[in-house]
């Protein structure tokens, strides 16, 4: 996330998240989408790094599968779609 934000600031955007001065299109490799996709990647790697300490937490080998099977299962379902 400070990774997107520092992009904004350099890029000096006007305060609508896409880091435009507000008259251009962002085009499809334009923009805030590289910093974006910086930031969802080092978040995933955070969340792969927390699941793979706490699985090696664990004595049993069976054990450690399974409670790495429901964290990351946890997330594939919680990253869906809103139900809302």
């Amino acid at each position: 996330m400070d990774t997107a934000l520092r992009a904004e600031r350099e890029h000096g955007g006007d305060g609508d998240g896409n880091g435009n001065d507000g008259d251009e299109a962002v085009t499809e490799s334009g923009g805030g989408r590289a910093a974006l996709a910086e930031a969802v990647s080092n978040v995933l790697e955070a969340l792969h790094r927390h699941v793979e300490a706490a699985r090696r937490v664990c004595a049993d080998a069976a054990m450690a599968h399974v409670m790495a099977m429901n964290a990351y299962w946890y997330i594939y379902m919680r990253a869906g779609a809103p139900s809302w």
